[in-house]
């Protein structure tokens, strides 16, 4: 399944929230491998285990079915 990645920064803010993680609609949604997350330059950063983790505490709590991977491959990655 492919996500868009306007519809993917919805999408991470709306599981994000799930868990506690409030990233306003005008930040950009940004992944990263570094062990550093948050407010960040060039967005709110977040490793794709926080996704992943998020799209599952979602569902749970929705019933709504979020492929976390997908939406993984649909956002960016913070650049090097």
């Amino acid at each position: 399944m492919s996500i868009s990645a306007a519809h993917a920064q919805s999408m991470a803010r709306d599981v994000l929230r799930t868990v506690g993680i409030d990233v306003a609609s005008t930040t950009a949604v940004v992944l990263t491998d570094g062990d550093v997350t948050g407010p960040h330059p060039e967005g709110y950063l977040v490793n794709p285990g926080q996704i992943e983790y998020a799209a599952e505490q979602f569902t749970l709590a929705t019933g709504l079915s979020v492929d976390g991977d997908a939406l993984t491959d649909a956002l960016p990655w913070k650049e090097a």
